[in-house]
């Protein structure tokens, strides 16, 4: 499925085959709001592991293999670490956050361009295992014959995250409303396919109902 695909399907759908009110990048922005929305979802069930071997006293690692991507989890030889910020961690640690500090692994953030386990590694655990799962961030649409690389069967998501903009825009709530029921389960039913077990992160959710007079582009 092409992006001129999608935006035919939503101009057919209101009826309107004219650029004046609807226009192109308005359907282009919606897309590629409805991608990210997949690829939360999609690319969680194919997240990259990165494994990083410990050095004594090592406990930053540059982030340069992990640009435009975003971390999911982190283990130390196959045990999770919790994510916190900085702040939090020196709340929950109770001091500053020093680099001296030495022990086993419990806990990772990021800062920068880095990534952070904490405490530092000490003697006994140089040469174990640090590993990071991640996901790619998904290419945006930009061209009408850009393809959305999403499975098949979830095709119609957006679409109809498309058109529940498009009648919000032309102020028709019983059209918008319809084609966000049909967007929520689409996107429910890939959520069970894809995640399981997982509990959705919120970014991921079916958008709640909103004014649909306040849909303006």
């Amino acid at each position: 499925m092409t992006f001129d695909d999608v935006s035919e399907a939503v101009r057919n759908d209101i009826d309107e085959q004219s650029d004046s009110f609807i226009t192109r990048d308005n359907i282009l922005n919606w897309a590629n709001r409805a991608l990210k929305k997949i690829h939360q979802i999609t690319h969680f069930s194919q997240s990259t592991a990165k494994h990083l071997t410990v050095l004594h006293n090592r406990a930053i690692f540059d982030k340069d293999d992990f640009v435009e991507c975003d971390i999911r989890k982190v283990y130390f030889e196959g045990a999770p670490l919790i994510q916190c910020s900085l702040d939090k961690l020196e709340r929950v640690t109770g001091h500053d956050i020093d680099e001296d500090d030495y022990g086993e692994p419990a806990y990772y953030y990021e800062w920068g361009n880095k990534l952070y386990i904490y405490p530092a590694p000490d003697a006994a655990n140089v040469g174990l295992t640090v590993t990071v799962l991640y996901i790619q961030k998904g290419d945006k649409i930009r061209f009408d014959s850009d393809k959305f690389i999403i499975p098949d069967e979830f095709e119609d998501v957006v679409v109809e995250y498309c058109k529940w903009h498009a009648w919000g825009k032309k102020e028709n709530v019983l059209r918008a409303a319809a084609a966000l029921n049909n967007f929520q389960r689409f996107l429910t039913q890939m959520k069970e396919e894809y995640l399981p077990d997982y509990e959705y992160y919120e970014t991921s959710r079916a958008p709640t109902t909103r004014n649909y007079s306040d849909y303006g582009g």
